[in-house]
């Protein structure tokens, strides 16, 4: 019940005001500032999990469906040099995988493992396979 004055201010006339419709009260309990360890790690875990799918979602519809899926397959898909030919590269010197280099007119700098990336990122295996090689270590 509001009390309201039908007079002007200062006067003994009041009028009961009834109100009708939803009375609405919240009793608010609980700890402020208070944290779990459990609760965050299931929150934590929820989170990541939500935002793999999500991300594996969006991959699949630009790759499959869409209408620029080639270009958006051929930036996301790398084609990697064939690894065959490493175990005979990596016994050479690195004089050698720099003169390698220098027959194919790629740069010679870096230490062996860059050296031997760019040797077979060019097809080294193409050009000269094991076999050759040992045919000629044995000959």
């Amino acid at each position: 019940v509001a009390w309201k004055s039908w007079a002007p201010p200062y006067s003994d006339d009041r009028t009961v005001a009834l109100t009708h419709g939803i009375f609405m009260q919240a009793h608010i309990v609980g700890r402020i500032a208070g944290h779990s360890f459990h609760n965050f790690v299931l929150q934590g875990a929820a989170s990541m999990a939500l935002l793999a799918s999500a991300a594996t979602c969006v991959n699949l519809l630009a790759m499959y469906l869409l209408r620029y899926r080639r270009y958006y397959y051929a930036a996301l898909v790398d084609k990697t040099a064939d690894f065959s030919e490493v175990h005979v590269l990596e016994e050479r010197e690195e004089e050698y995988l720099r003169e390698q280099c220098r027959e194919r007119f790629l740069a010679t700098g870096g230490d062996k493992v860059v050296l031997i990336s760019r040797l077979l990122a060019d097809g080294y295996g193409d050009y000269q396979s094991s076999s050759a090689i040992e045919l000629r270590q044995m000959g």
